[in-house]
């Protein structure tokens, strides 16, 4: 019963925090993603995780890949996808293809650390691409 309340804390409300801010045209600071259509395919796509509609997701996810095969996020809400479909059903099955699009996000994070003008992006993807293989480690009781 607590592993479902706490699931449905991390679907509905941290993601309904994070991803909104990230993809809002609101941001006090600056805008992260600055391509519109990037951002709606995006949002687009977090939505249908956040409903839990995972293969429509993915679709929409792939599709994101397609259009943007240089940018890190793909590749990362690729993995975040899967992630809570392993979250959910706490199967190992989904933790090679996970850590798989994490590498990837993180290799093409590289490029955005030689840009000023991403700055933003190059630590919001640094930081959650560590925090999910953090995560995923800890699943799999794999301590240093």
């Amino acid at each position: 019963m607590l592993h479902n309340q706490f699931t449905k804390f991390l679907l509905k409300d941290l993601i309904g925090l994070v991803f909104p801010i990230l993809f809002s045209c609101q941001l006090s600071y600056a805008q992260v993603f600055e391509d519109q259509v990037f951002r709606e395919k995006a949002a687009a796509g977090m939505d249908l995780v956040n409903q839990q509609r995972n293969e429509e997701a993915e679709v929409k996810l792939e599709q994101l890949l397609l259009d943007y095969p240089e940018h890190p996020a793909p590749h990362f809400l690729l993995a975040a996808n899967r992630w809570w479909q392993s979250y959910i059903t706490t199967s190992p099955n989904y933790h090679a293809y996970i850590a798989e699009n994490l590498d990837k996000a993180l290799a093409l994070n590289k490029e955005f650390e030689k840009k000023l003008e991403f700055e933003l992006e190059y630590t919001f993807f640094q930081y959650m691409c560590y925090a999910f293989k953090t995560r995923l480690h800890t699943l799999r009781r794999e301590w240093l």
